[in-house]
């Protein structure tokens, strides 16, 4: 075929990964496809790292995932005092995250959110948390009234695939909007 294929070493002890020299070869129809070589190796050239371009930790020299260091994302949500729709670019960790538990840092500010459907999370009379919305969707966008000014810090190590797919049901629905980029995004680019 004429491709020479990389060799990348994975240090389980010290969690990185390397290069092989680029001097090193192998011709891979000698001795039933192995070839072994007993001279020393030029392996000190670190090359993993975080390949994913929005993640925080994006790492422009790294020329493989590293798998000890994975990708994370940082989406952080800014909510002035009274009524904000908000939604996530990010997944947040878990299988299936409750939006209650992902809003749990700020709840103490919070009087109330809801989704389309006006089914809510709220504290009753006795000051116990009702949650009537349970899991959170990555197609859907909610409202959230709160107090005081606060910021959501959310930290994962996934960020939502695009494109993204969104149902939409008759009449008014309140949806998500994950965008991943600082650029600006057209809405008629995002509807199409």
């Amino acid at each position: 075929g004429g491709d020479v294929p990389d060799f990348y070493i994975f240090d389980s002890s010290a969690h990185e990964v390397y290069l092989l020299s680029d001097g090193f070869s192998a011709d891979p129809y000698s001795h039933s496809g192995f070839s072994v070589s007993y001279e020393n190796i030029n392996a000190t050239l670190e090359v993993g790292g975080c390949i994913e371009e929005f993640a925080d930790n994006y790492d422009i020299t790294a020329q493989i995932y590293d798998p000890f260091n994975p990708c994370f994302y940082v989406q952080n949500l800014d909510f002035p005092a009274g009524p904000n729709m908000f939604s996530l670019s990010v997944l947040p960790d878990g299988s299936e995250p409750l939006l209650f538990d992902i809003l749990n840092p700020i709840l103490d500010n919070v009087t109330l959110i809801k989704d389309e459907a006006s089914n809510a999370i709220y504290q009753d009379q006795s000051g116990f948390w009702a949650d009537n919305i349970g899991a959170w969707e990555s197609s859907e966008g909610y409202i959230l009234y709160i107090d005081t000014n606060q910021t959501l810090e959310l930290t994962t190590e996934n960020q939502i695939d695009l494109p993204l797919s969104i149902d939409l049901d008759f009449g008014w629905n309140i949806i998500s909007f994950p965008i991943q980029s600082d650029d600006s995004v057209d809405i008629e680019e995002v509807l199409s």
